[in-house]
């Protein structure tokens, strides 16, 4: 049986806890979140290739414009 996870309850306030240990002091450093920082700034600089192997059946449908686009 497939097990299902709620996170629409406490969203916010996971937020709230989150920047109040930062403001501790007890947030991830430039070494903890360099990998992640690399990784997504590797996706922002690529170029896509389309559909290729594998690929969830919704990445055929139309995309709109992001609306960050400049």
């Amino acid at each position: 049986m497939e097990e299902k996870l709620e996170f629409s309850e406490g969203f916010v306030d996971l937020h709230t806890k989150a920047y109040e240990e930062i403001l501790k002091g007890n947030g991830f450093g430039i070494q903890e979140t360099r990998q992640a920082i690399k990784i997504v700034c590797d996706i922002r600089h690529a170029s896509p290739v389309g559909l290729k192997g594998e690929y969830h059946p919704m990445a055929r449908e139309c995309t709109t414009k992001h609306p960050f686009s400049i």
